[in-house]
């Protein structure tokens, strides 16, 4: 009778070990394709209860080992300088989108542009950037809560490219974990910088 209770412990054990999901990816700069160190990575379930965090070191990678299959959510952040990578000529190239002289034609340009989180690019976005290169303020909107970076899946291809930013409405994106090694890479995409 040990000898098949053994078994059973041993395949009861096997078949838990073998329904674990882990999840784990690199995340890379828009600008230069540098690997981001500092991008805190929360990990929250499909009832937004927080289940693990992680900070990507000088390689960029995150890894949550151990979880259930099954739907979460992952919320990713980066502060820093908001001056960093924005020039005068990053305000100008929104203008003239603003003004339907040059519209933009990588979506990575509608989200760096979108700097107060609005999901559309206003004269307001083009003032809050001139306002920080000038020193009058010290961030964006938000900035301390949201952090100086989006995030966007590597390889993401919009549905609309000429209006990417309804897509992108959450400040979370919902990822469907198996059993197994699960990778999910991204790309940020430091607000304000267009070019």
């Amino acid at each position: 009778m040990k000898k098949y209770w053994i078994f059973f412990i041993t395949l009861f054990a096997g078949s838990l070990s073998a329904q674990q999901a882990d999840l784990n990816g690199t995340i890379a700069s828009s600008i230069d394709a540098a690997d981001m160190e500092g991008v805190e990575v929360e990990l929250r379930d499909a009832q937004d209860n927080t289940v693990d965090m992680f900070t990507t070191g000088a390689n960029g990678q995150y890894v949550f080992t151990g979880l259930q299959p099954g739907e979460y959510r992952l919320y990713l952040k980066k502060s820093g300088s908001p001056l960093e990578y924005i020039s005068t000529f990053d305000a100008v190239l929104v203008a003239r989108h603003v003004l339907g002289v040059a519209q933009f034609s990588n979506p990575v340009s509608y989200l760096g542009a979108d700097v107060n989180h609005s999901g559309t690019i206003t004269t307001y976005d083009i003032a809050l950037m001139r306002r920080l290169i000038l020193g009058i303020d010290t961030d964006f909107p938000d900035g301390a809560a949201k952090g100086s970076w989006r995030f966007i899946p590597q390889g993401w291809i919009p549905q609309n490219p000429n209006n990417p930013l309804p897509e992108l409405a959450g400040n979370y994106f919902p990822v469907q974990l198996n059993a197994g090694a699960n990778t999910f890479n991204w790309t940020g995409i430091k607000i304000g910088n267009v070019n």
